[in-house]
């Protein structure tokens, strides 16, 4: 805001502040002069003074309640001239816009591109259902066949996709209940269900087959979903199931030796697992389960 424009609003201001005390005056006065037109000896009637002088009451304190505000405006309108001249006002929305640059230049250093509550606030599936190479690693992925069905999409593209989970049968499996809080064959099961459910959808899509699966022997620590140059990374807790957590999108960059971004580490991760891990033969599928 340049000085003649402060100029401007602080006259246009003033105007408003001027008509309103005439507003106020003209209220009182025109009462006044409204009640002696009907009651001629103000002295002699007690109820009538009374009124009046209540009446007179609250108007003083509505005008004093309305100046006090108009004072508060005008120490604010102040305190903005003073920092618009001063520049400190720039300063500080300069400062502001640094800090901002500063907080995305470190995210990127490490990958990540954005973070979210949950998977379902983020287009992903579409990503996926575009992407020409698409790799997932879970425990197991959860309810539903969003997944599925965005795989299903990529594929029939010819997109490469893979697929590894946790070996139900593994020690992991039990330790990943436990930390769970559920009985020991809880992880078991509901890989098992989720293996049984894959083999259903492959029948039923056959495009599906072209999604190769294995299962890996190790600590479930991340959730991913990676495609092209992005990955959708959670971390496994303590009590709580992956995939209703928050989750970090990261950014792959080109492979640097000795690379140690987030995306690198994962997409690193996810590699190593895969090349550790069993073929998962498919087995046919009686019916839905």
């Amino acid at each position: 805001m340049s000085t003649a424009d402060f100029v401007r609003a602080l006259g246009r201001h003033l105007k408003r502040r001027i008509g309103l005390y005439f507003e106020i005056a003209t209220a009182v006065v025109g009462l006044v002069v409204f009640v002696a037109q009907f009651f001629r000896d103000f002295s002699q009637n007690t109820l009538v003074g009374i009124t009046i002088g209540l009446l007179a009451l609250l108007a003083i304190t509505g005008l004093i309640e309305r100046i006090t505000r108009l004072e508060d405006l005008d120490t604010k309108i102040t305190a903005v001239h003073q920092a618009v001249s001063t520049g400190s006002l720039a300063r500080s929305v300069a400062d502001a816009v640094t800090r901002d640059a500063e907080l995305e230049t470190r995210l990127a250093e490490v990958g990540v591109a954005d973070a979210s509550p949950n998977l379902a606030r983020t287009s992903w599936t579409e990503e996926v259902r575009r992407a020409t190479s698409v790799r997932v690693l879970a425990s197991w992925t959860g309810p539903g066949n969003d997944l599925a069905e965005a795989l299903k999409g990529a594929v029939t593209k010819g997109a490469t996709a893979r697929l590894l989970l946790l070996d139900p049968d593994s020690d992991h499996a039990a330790q990943r209940s436990a930390e769970l809080g559920k009985a020991s064959s809880f992880a078991t099961d509901q890989i098992r269900a989720e293996l049984q459910n894959w083999d259903w959808n492959c029948e039923t899509s056959p495009a599906l087959e072209a999604v190769e699966t294995r299962l890996y022997d190790g600590n479930p620590v991340v959730y991913l979903i990676g495609y092209d140059d992005v990955i959708l990374l959670r971390l496994f807790w303590r009590k709580q199931m992956a995939v209703h957590a928050p989750f970090l999108r990261l950014r792959l960059t080109p492979e640097e030796p000795g690379g140690r971004t987030l995306a690198q580490l994962a997409d690193r991760h996810f590699e190593d697992l895969w090349q550790n891990s069993r073929p998962r033969i498919r087995q046919h599928a009686v019916g839905q389960q």
